[in-house]
């Protein structure tokens, strides 16, 4: 993210999401010193019990007029859904 368009924007459309009947996602910004974030400084983190409800959310009109609104504003950006696995010894 551009730094100039800044976190305040970033912000403010965030609460678009508050209309959604899903899990609002959470914003965080790139705090490591090791430097390793290959260029990605935010991240929108959502949790979502089934994928039928991560598929709802994609298709929700508020999350598509969110991502229309927004994308301009990122020089790149990724998405990817996965399953978490907890590994027991």
């Amino acid at each position: 993210m551009e730094e100039a368009k800044g976190d305040s924007k970033m912000e403010s459309q965030m609460m678009r999401f508050n209309n959604l009947s899903m899990p609002m996602p959470i914003l965080g910004k790139d705090v490591s010193f090791v430097n390793l974030h290959g260029g990605f400084t935010h991240i929108l983190a959502s949790t979502f019990e089934s994928i039928e409800d991560v598929a709802k959310y994609v298709h929700h009109p508020v999350h598509v007029e969110f991502g229309n609104l927004y994308h301009h504003n990122l020089e790149k950006f990724l998405i990817f859904d996965y399953k978490p696995t907890i590994f027991l010894p």
